[in-house]
């Protein structure tokens, strides 16, 4: 897939796990020969990067990273706001919009300026907000989340998320 995409300069990718790259050859083979682009499908999320309040972890993404760099395939940050995946810090605190507000901008500054600072040109694009819309085909209604308070409307989040990721 990865030389057939080549050939017509279309970079494959695919969602890949790190346990599974870790641990199993033939997971790992398949990866590595046929993708020029991996997403991690756990990493990067919230509960992995900052498992405590203001204490960043990125050692599974930062494995996972050496693990693309090894192997010349770019990487697609996945990813730095969701309405899942969230650590019980943040979910289970009361914070007032204010804070919630820098707490989302501190850390998509955090964890996209650490890939950018030690990686540099490795993680070539993000997902910096992710199923903002409520489930289903034909839907434009926002979905209700830990953000969507932020702001004077439920977009604003949205707005202050992809400024973020921009600086």
């Amino acid at each position: 897939i990865r030389v057939a995409g080549a050939g017509r300069g279309i970079l494959m990718g695919t969602t890949a796990n790190l346990n599974h790259l870790l641990d199993d050859e033939q997971y790992r083979e398949i990866v590595r020969e046929e993708y020029g682009q991996m997403t991690p499908n756990y990493s990067f999320k919230w509960e992995f990067t900052q498992p405590e309040q203001g204490q960043y972890s990125f050692l599974d993404a930062d494995r996972f990273v050496e693990y693309a760099m090894r192997n010349n395939a770019e990487v697609h940050g996945h990813n730095l706001v969701w309405h899942k995946a969230n650590p019980y810090w943040l979910t289970s605190g009361s914070f007032s919009d204010s804070q919630k507000s820098d707490i989302l901008k501190n850390h998509i500054k955090e964890v996209v300026g650490h890939f950018k600072d030690k990686y540099p040109g490795v993680v070539k694009s993000w997902d910096v907000v992710m199923d903002a819309l409520e489930n289903g085909y034909e839907t434009t209604n926002l979905r209700t989340s830990l953000w969507s308070s932020i702001g004077s409307n439920s977009r604003d989040y949205i707005r202050q998320a992809f400024q973020a990721a921009h600086e």
